[in-house]
Formats: C-alpha cells, sequence, structure tokens
C-alpha cells in the first residue's frame, strides 16, 4: 500500500525514517496505512498448477514478486534492473502419482539458458545478466501432465 504524505506518494519500497529510526511499518488509529514490502529475493515465479493444455510462458499464470531494484515483470518477462551475477533456481513438479514429463526451460534475451524436468526436481545455474536483459520461462508438457514451476533469482 502506498503512503501519501503532503501531496507525495511513498512507495512500499521506500525507506522512511522518524527521528533517525527507520521504520517499518506506519499505524494511523489503529490501522496499518503503510508497510515496507521486504523481498526475500530479487525475483520469485511461482506458478499455479499447469496442464498440458496450457504450456508455454508459465509467468502469464504465474504470482510474482519482484524486488523493483533488480527486476521489473511486463508481459510475462521479467526484465532486469541491476547487472550482476544471479543464481537461477528452476523447480519442476508433477502432480504426485502422475508420469508426467513436465519440464521448464529458462530463455536469455529469447536465447535458451537451462532446462529441467521433474525428474531432476530442481536445477540452478549462475547467470550473468547486463541491466535490460529479460528472462522467460517456458513449461511445455506432453500427455495429460500436470505440474507447476518455481523460478527463483538470487
Amino acid at each position: 500500500m502506498a503512503l501519501i504524505y503532503n501531496g507525495v506518494t511513498i512507495p512500499s519500497n521506500a525507506t522512511v525514517n522518524y527521528n533517525g529510526t527507520s521504520l517499518q511499518k506506519i499505524i494511523y488509529n489503529g490501522v496499518t496505512v503503510w508497510q515496507k514490502q521486504i523481498y526475500d529475493v530479487p525475483f520469485k515465479a511461482v506458478s499455479p498448477e499447469l496442464t498440458s493444455k496450457t504450456p508455454g510462458n508459465f509467468f502469464k499464470y504465474a504470482t510474482i514478486t519482484c524486488n523493483p531494484d533488480y527486476f521489473s515483470f511486463s508481459n510475462g518477462y521479467a526484465y532486469c534492473q541491476k547487472a550482476g551475477t544471479y543464481t537461477f533456481t528452476l523447480t519442476a513438479r508433477g502432480t504426485a502419482g502422475v508420469v508426467s514429463s513436465w519440464h521448464g526451460s529458462i530463455y536469455v534475451n529469447n536465447k535458451h539458458n537451462f532446462s529441467c524436468d521433474n525428474k531432476q526436481g530442481t536445477l540452478s545455474k549462475i547467470i550473468t545478466l547486463s541491466k535490460g536483459d529479460y528472462i522467460h520461462c517456458n513449461s511445455p508438457a506432453s500427455g495429460s501432465t500436470n505440474g507447476y514451476l518455481t523460478l527463483i533469482i538470487k
């Protein structure tokens, strides 16, 4: 939630100080009117369970958490805002008890980078990004398989 003070909107990722103390939350009349957004990772995408009938860019279906200092998110792509070396961790899972070929692939600037499937479970790779590089993740499946993907960038 944004806080408006003297006509200026204070975003949830801002630093708010009062008497030299950094605040995490502002409460007015017993109601939280502003709370600092704390990110445990620069980027996290978790898809709901998808079926083979909806393969493709899973970010369109995912719950996204982006630290805006590091990544922005638009139209199924995560855009790097801060150049650096990041650890990408991709987890693919099929529905328990279902034999599936569920997998996901990471693309950086539309070039395939690495893949992981539900037999491997989780794979990590260190990738160096420049500001403006963009990432997307495809989630193809075959047959009547169900599964979900999680991508965490640290």
